[in-house]
C-alpha cells in the first residue's frame, strides 16, 4: 500500500462519527474495569529475581446503532500500574522481571460496521479473534489487548458456516503506543541496544498484511477450517511469513460422555529467511469429559530448519506456550509442547490445570516442564475473579537463558 492510502484507519472512522454526531446519542456508554495484582520471581544458577506490579485498567465503550444496518464503536482504555521499580514493562526495563501490564491510554477500538444477518464489513481499529486463536487474536489477558487497523470483511455460508478475510493495515501491540522507536536513557539495555527499542519489542508494527479463513459447520459432529496468513510485517521483517493451514474437530456424545478431537497442521515460510514452505505445524488434542470433570492431552508442535522456526507473531502465545511466558517467541530449534489438562467445576467455581513438557523439535533436546493453575469464580455474568499461578522448571542446560519461573495473577474483572 503506497504512503498516501496508509492514513489512519482510525482517523477516518472518527471523522465518520464526528459528522455523524446527532444519530445516536440515546447509545449508552457502557463502564468495565479490571484490577491486577501480579508476582513474577526468576531463578539462574547464581541468582533469584523478584517483581511484582498493581494494575488497573478502566475502559469505556460507546456502541452506536445508526440505522438497522450500520453501527459504530469506541472502545478507550485506560491502564494504571504501581511498583514501577520492582518490574519491567516492556516499555520500560530496568533489570527486574518482565510483567506486560503496560500503563498508558489509547483507543482498543474504534470502526465502522456494515452488516446484515449473512454479511459483514467492518473498517477501523478493531481486535481480530479468528477460530482458535492460535494464529490472530488480542492478547486479551494482558492489560492492554492487542488490536488491528484493519479491513473486515465476512460472509456466510450454509447454515452454520462463512468465510472472512482481513487486510491489516498495522498491529497495536500489548506494549502501547508508548514502546515507540527509542529507549530512554534510564533504560538498561539503552547502551546495548544503541538507544534503539528492538523491533520485535515495537508497541505498533506498520504491516501489509492478509488473512483469510474458511470454516465449514454443515456436518453432524466434523467442523473443517482452512486458513492463509500473509503478513508482511514493514516493522520488524523478521516477523513476516506466510502460513496455509487446516484444522478438523469432531465432538460426539456417548451416554454422559463427551469426547472432542482437534487435529490441525500447517506448513511456512519465512519470507526473509527462505523461500519455501518448509517449517511444519501440528496440534493434536484428545478431550474426555463427563459431568463437571473434562481431561485432554494436547500435542502441539512448531517445527524448525536450519535454525529457523514456526512463529505465530500474532497469536496466543500466553494460552498456549504456557503461563509463565518462557516460550513468547519460538526457539530457533523449534519446540514440541506434550500437555495434560483437566477443567473441574462446581457451580460458579472453576479450576483450569494443565502440566507442560517442553521439548525441541530439531534435535529433542528437553526445555522443561511447567505447572499452571488457575481458580476462578464467576460473581455474575459480568464480574468474576481469578487466581492464575504458574511454575516453570528449566532443565539443566537452560537455566541461565530460559530461567525457571513462578508466575502468580489475581485478577478482579468486571464487564471486561
Amino acid at each position: 500500500m503506497n504512503q498516501p492510502l496508509r492514513t489512519s484507519f482510525i482517523l477516518r472512522a472518527t471523522i465518520c462519527l464526528v459528522l455523524s454526531s446527532q444519530a445516536a446519542l440515546a447509545s449508552p456508554v457502557e463502564l468495565g474495569a479490571r484490577g491486577r495484582l501480579a508476582g513474577l520471581s526468576e531463578r539462574t544458577d547464581k541468582a533469584t529475581n523478584h517483581g511484582q506490579a498493581a494494575s488497573l485498567a478502566i475502559r469505556a465503550a460507546w456502541l452506536a446503532q445508526w440505522r438497522e444496518d450500520f453501527s459504530s464503536l469506541i472502545e478507550a482504555d485506560a491502564i494504571a500500574s504501581g511498583w514501577h521499580n520492582q518490574h519491567s514493562d516492556g516499555v520500560r526495563f530496568n533489570g527486574e522481571p518482565r510483567i506486560p501490564d503496560v500503563p498508558g491510554a489509547d483507543f482498543n477500538q474504534v470502526y465502522l460496521q456494515l452488516g446484515t444477518a449473512s454479511r459483514h464489513f467492518r473498517i477501523g481499529r478493531q481486535t481480530l479473534e479468528w477460530d482458535d486463536l492460535r494464529f490472530l487474536s488480542a492478547n486479551s489477558f494482558w492489560q492492554n489487548p492487542q488490536s488491528f487497523e484493519a479491513l473486515y470483511l465476512k460472509q456466510a455460508l450454509g447454515e452454520a458456516s462463512h468465510i472472512q478475510y482481513a487486510f491489516i493495515n498495522k498491529a497495536v501491540r500489548i506494549f502501547g503506543r508508548d514502546a515507540d522507536k527509542y529507549l530512554t536513557a534510564q533504560d538498561i539495555n539503552y547502551h546495548s541496544q544503541n538507544g534503539l527499542r528492538p523491533k520485535d519489542g515495537l508497541g505498533e508494527h506498520e504491516m501489509n498484511t492478509h488473512a483469510l479463513h474458511w470454516l465449514w459447520r454443515e456436518w453432524d459432529y466434523t467442523e473443517f477450517a482452512a486458513y492463509g496468513y500473509f503478513i508482511d510485517n514493514t516493522s520488524a521483517p523478521n516477523l513476516s511469513n506466510d502460513t496455509l493451514g487446516f484444522r478438523i474437530g469432531y465432538q460426539r456424545k456417548f451416554s454422559t460422555w463427551n469426547y472432542r478431537l482437534l487435529l490441525a497442521g500447517g506448513r511456512q515460510r519465512r519470507n526473509q529467511l527462505s523461500n519455501s514452505f518448509d517449517l511444519p505445524y501440528w496440534h493434536i488434542q484428545n478431550t474426555l469429559g463427563s459431568g463437571a470433570q473434562e481431561w485432554s492431552l494436547d500435542y502441539e508442535l512448531l517445527g524448525a530448519k536450519n535454525k529457523t522456526a514456526f512463529i505465530t507473531p500474532l497469536g496466543f502465545t500466553h494460552e498456549y506456550q504456557g503461563w509463565a511466558d518462557r516460550f513468547t517467541t519460538t526457539p530457533t530449534a523449534g519446540l514440541k509442547d506434550i500437555s495434560l489438562r483437566n477443567t473441574s467445576r462446581w457451580g460458579r467455581l472453576r479450576l483450569d490445570t494443565r502440566f507442560h513438557v517442553f521439548y525441541s523439535s530439531e534435535d529433542r533436546a528437553a526445555f522443561g516442564e511447567e505447572l499452571d493453575a488457575e481458580l476462578g469464580y464467576q460473581f455474575s455474568a459480568k464480574q468474576k475473579i481469578a487466581l492464575r499461578a504458574a511454575k516453570f522448571t528449566a532443565a539443566t542446560a537452560y537455566r541461565n537463558s530460559l530461567k525457571s519461573a513462578l508466575n502468580v495473577y489475581l485478577t478482579a474483572a468486571y464487564h471486561y
